[in-house]
């Protein structure tokens, strides 16, 4: 399974960006309490959060760990473990920008709803997130979630709900089969899919 995942409203700061007619991949290092992240409507493609390094700590792995704000209403994933880096990649008109963040935050939208499907459908099982995605336009946003059931079976699911938050559901996609598939979103059609035809979706609706 796997997600195109998309996530709250958020850009990097970054010093400056050559714009090419192709590809460009830029690279920064950041260290901060709070990252270099704020919200910008509908100004970035995609963005692929993910945690990378070793943990000072050699009972822990390096992950992506998930933070409810409760009253706050702000969620957020962060690294799990000190001498983790959370690299955070943002696509911006076929540019690619990459921002590594030590002790960083990165807000989301629906982990609450996530780990809420989680509970509710892969119960009993311990899982970790290994990458977030989200991706938006001006109706739909998207958000991915990659993650290892602890026997190196790696899932996805898929949250999609409004942009402009608007309605109070979120349609959650989850594909499973044999053949490797993973949930397919296309932002044109507005439209979800499996990858391959030994796949069953199944569609879940969630209250914001």
């Amino acid at each position: 399974m796997k997600k195109i995942v998309f996530g709250s409203f958020l850009i990097l700061s970054v010093s400056a960006l050559f714009i090419f007619s192709c590809q460009k991949e830029n690279v920064k290092n950041l260290k901060s309490s709070t990252p270099e992240i704020f919200q910008e409507k509908q100004s970035l493609n995609s963005v692929e959060v993910e945690c990378n390094g070793n943990c000072s700590e050699s009972s822990k792995t390096c992950s992506i760990m998930g933070q409810l704000g409760g009253g706050s209403g702000h969620n957020y994933v962060t690294c799990s473990c000190s001498g983790c880096t959370m690299k955070v990649s943002t696509t911006k008109n076929g540019i690619v920008t990459v921002t590594n963040l030590v002790d960083a935050q990165f807000e989301v939208y629906y982990l609450d709803l996530f780990q809420k499907y989680m509970t509710d459908n892969y119960s009993g099982q311990t899982y970790t997130i290994l990458k977030y995605n989200f991706t938006t336009d001006a109706e739909e946003y998207v958000e991915t979630y990659s993650f290892d059931l602890g026997n190196g079976q790696i899932e996805t699911v898929i949250l999609v709900g409004d942009a402009n938050g608007l309605i109070d559901k979120v349609k959650v996609y989850d594909c499973t089969g044999s053949c490797g598939c993973k949930e397919v979103y296309d932002l044109n059609t507005n439209k979800a899919s499996c990858s391959c035809n030994d796949c069953q979706m199944k569609v879940t609706t969630v209250k914001k």
